[in-house]
C-alpha cells in the first residue's frame, strides 16, 4: 500500500497516542524524550538603589515548545513574577527588585531549571544607596 498524504498519516497516528509524538516503537511523550537545553537573557542586569522591574527571556537551544521548566531566585528582595501552572517553552518573565536602602551593593541569582541538560543562571546586580 503507498501512501499519498503523510501529513494526514502523522496527524492520524498522533491524535491514536493522544496528541504526543508517535515514534516507530510506539507512543512517546515529547516532554519526557524533548533535549532542553536552557537559555537566559540577559545574562545580567543592573539597577539603581532604587530597585525597579525587569525581565529575563528563556529560550531554548532546540526548536521545541515542549521543554518543562521551573524558576527559582536567590534573594528576597527579587521577586519574580510567574504564571500560574507549569511552564513550558519559551517565555518572557518579568520580576521585581526592592529597593536597597543599605550603602552595599548586592547581587541575586535567577536560576531557571530545565528538565535535561542542567540550570542557567541571571546575575541581577543592584547598587547601594549613596
Amino acid at each position: 500500500m503507498k501512501l499519498h498524504n503523510k501529513k494526514f498519516v502523522w496527524f492520524f497516528l498522533a491524535a491514536l497516542c493522544g496528541g504526543i509524538l508517535f515514534l516507530s516503537s510506539g507512543c512517546k511523550n515529547d516532554l519526557q524524550n524533548a533535549s532542553c537545553t536552557v537559555i537566559l537573557s540577559p545574562a545580567t542586569n543592573t539597577f539603581a538603589a532604587a530597585g525597579g522591574n525587569g525581565t529575563v527571556g528563556v529560550d531554548f537551544k532546540e526548536d521545541t515548545n515542549f521543554c518543562q521548566w521551573t524558576m527559582t531566585t536567590d534573594a528576597s528582595w527579587l521577586h519574580l513574577i510567574l504564571p500560574a501552572g507549569t511552564l513550558t517553552g519559551r517565555a518572557v518573565i518579568s520580576y521585581h527588585v526592592d529597593p536597597n536602602t543599605s550603602t552595599t551593593p548586592r547581587d541575586a541569582i535567577i536560576t531557571a531549571h530545565g528538565n535535561k541538560n542542567g540550570d542557567q543562571s541571571v546575575t541581577v546586580h543592584q547598587d547601594g544607596t549613596t
